[in-house]
């Protein structure tokens, strides 16, 4: 259902809902949203302010001093984004039967980057016989902008589209209207006459944003360090507009997760990476993850090889780049032996022929590993699958590995910035270390005992957090709810403790062990209750009594 395939999280539009509100009260609303599509389809019109558009102009560069600098998103209304999913997904089930074959963009079972890769060969052939040839970079100015809806009707009509289908593209192309968003606030109405909306499911308006860089790959040589630098001035780009941002640990693992390491891609999908450039980006991503974006030098508390491991092994899933791009290489010798209709098939296989030499793609290879950590892995896959916010995953991953900054450490590392190396800040006794800290110290073991008096266990301190983690507990009774509920509060001890110790040492604050715990059942009860196992849990039920809510067999 086109409702649910949308993202909920989208900003909204005139109408000020998002799609959250649609999925959450489908129930309350599908039959008044079922009433208005089949007024769409009957008419095929839509109203003036369901379409009505802001206009917020975002910045494509760092430093903006011109408005070409600035990318006009459209947010459109929620009630029309679902109007486009649905005109969209039916549109993208027969595109491939009238787009050719040349275009690999936007359709199902194409790819766009198979234009690079014949083009890349196309020119390299040309060299390799040394021929004279000319190439013709050819692009449009605001190409969406331009659009003529009257050229656009004439093309759906030639290409044997159903004058119902054409009216219900010109009903969602005629009915809308801007307003430009300046500093939050609107200003003014203008009538469209033309172009398309980038923001609206119809207007595959990413092509537009891939052309530049799959020109400027044409018939570069990779073998070359320029080659890459494209690549490596737009993760310095996007590292600038973080640099202002105060960012926990957890927030630039994110970033690093699902934005620098997407990056290239495109490049690594296409070309072998030079050692030193992938070196490049890996010390970019390992100066980001502990240092930010800002100038000052941070430990770089784990070693990257450890960091790079997949999450199971202790690591944070980064992986290495030079993997990744052997990985991504060799999707193109699983698809050859596959798609031999396929344009850029015929391409290579013109070039470089088939020899089963070449292309041996039918050879097998097994592969089998047992994971010699399998304690080891129970504890990340612990940490990893909470739910709880990302700042306290990035803290609880490095006391896991016991590279917290706690005082017996900077002894080692910053001496000058540790407290007495015999004194405890919570406790005023032992040695600051991170068994001690989060495991025997008075203050923390009896919240340690508190958490596994409330779940009826029988706890014995053990000797060392190390132990303590990959000891295998029920949590909370036996059901679905129990264990997340235990995940959440094991995570959230540490995080409150460690949170008590910064603040007794930079804020001169402190609280009491039954101020602590409160603390940690609010936070627990607060994070768990947004997940689905909680949904239909009130919070304040939830926070009186853990126990009856985590007894149902959820």
């Amino acid at each position: 259902m086109a409702v649910f395939q949308l993202n909920k999280e989208k900003a909204p539009g005139l109408d000020g809902f998002t799609i959250a509100v649609y999925q959450e009260c489908w129930d309350v609303i599908k039959e008044d949203l079922m009433r208005m599509f089949l007024e769409f389809q009957t008419k095929g019109v839509i109203n003036q302010s369901t379409n009505a558009t802001f206009i917020a102009m975002v910045p494509k560069k760092s430093q903006t001093f011109k408005i070409s600098y600035y990318r006009p998103i459209s947010l459109v209304t929620s009630l029309y984004k679902i109007i486009a999913k649905v005109l969209s997904g039916r549109l993208r089930k027969v595109l491939h039967e009238t787009i050719s074959g040349s275009q690999g963009a936007f359709v199902e079972g194409r790819h766009v980057l198979d234009a690079v890769l014949i083009a890349n060969e196309v020119v390299d052939e040309k060299r390799k016989s040394r021929e004279e040839g000319v190439v013709f970079k050819i692009d449009f100015e605001k190409a969406y902008d331009h659009v003529d809806w009257g050229f656009l009707d004439h093309v759906l009509q030639r290409k044997g589209f159903s004058q119902k289908w054409r009216s219900w593209i010109r009903g969602c192309l005629s009915s809308s209207s801007f307003a430009i968003l300046v500093n939050g606030n609107e200003k003014g109405w203008v009538k469209a006459s033309r172009g398309l909306r980038q923001g609206n499911p119809l207007s595959p308006f990413l092509y537009t944003l891939m052309a530049d860089v799959l020109s400027l790959l044409l018939g570069g040589n990779p073998k070359t360090i320029g080659f890459w630098d494209l690549m490596v001035e737009r993760i310095l780009r996007r590292l600038d507009g973080w640099k202002k941002a105060f960012l926990s640990l957890g927030g630039r693992i994110t970033l690093i997760q699902f934005c620098l390491s997407h990056i290239p891609s495109y490049f690594l999908s296409l070309f072998k990476i030079p050692v030193s450039i992938a070196s490049k980006i890996e010390k970019m991503q390992r100066d980001f993850l502990w240092s930010g974006a800002g100038k000052g030098k941070k430990d770089h508390l784990i070693r990257w090889e450890v960091v790079s491991r997949p999450k199971e092994l202790g690591g944070l899933g980064f992986g290495k780049t030079s993997m990744r791009n052997i990985a991504l290489l060799g999707k193109w010798l699983w698809r050859f032996s596959r798609e031999r209709s396929g344009l850029w098939h015929k391409v290579i296989a013109s070039i470089y022929g088939t020899h089963p030499n070449a292309w041996d793609t039918n050879m097998v290879v097994r592969w089998s590993h047992r994971c010699p950590w399998k304690a080891i892995a129970q504890v990340f896959q612990f940490l990893w699958s909470s739910k709880v916010p990302s700042k306290v995953k990035a803290l609880a991953w490095l006391v896991a590995h016991g590279k917290v900054n706690t005082n017996d450490k900077l002894q080692l590392r910053r001496p000058y910035k540790a407290l007495c190396p015999q004194w405890c800040i919570l406790c005023k006794g032992n040695g600051e270390s991170i068994d001690h800290i989060f495991l025997h110290c008075p203050v923390t073991i009896g919240i340690w005992y508190r958490l596994f008096n409330l779940a009826g266990l029988v706890w014995v301190p053990p000797r060392s957090l190390e132990d303590m983690l990959v000891i295998t507990f029920k949590g909370l009774r036996n059901s679905l709810r129990g264990k997340t509920l235990w995940q959440i509060a094991c995570l959230t001890l540490i995080w409150i403790v460690w949170q008590e110790r910064n603040n007794r040492i930079f804020e001169d604050k402190g609280r009491t062990e039954e101020m602590l715990w409160d603390l940690i059942r609010f936070y627990s009860s607060l994070w768990a209750f947004c997940t689905e196992a909680f949904r239909q849990v009130p919070l304040n039920v939830l926070q009186l009594n853990w126990i009856v809510v985590c007894a149902s067999k959820v």
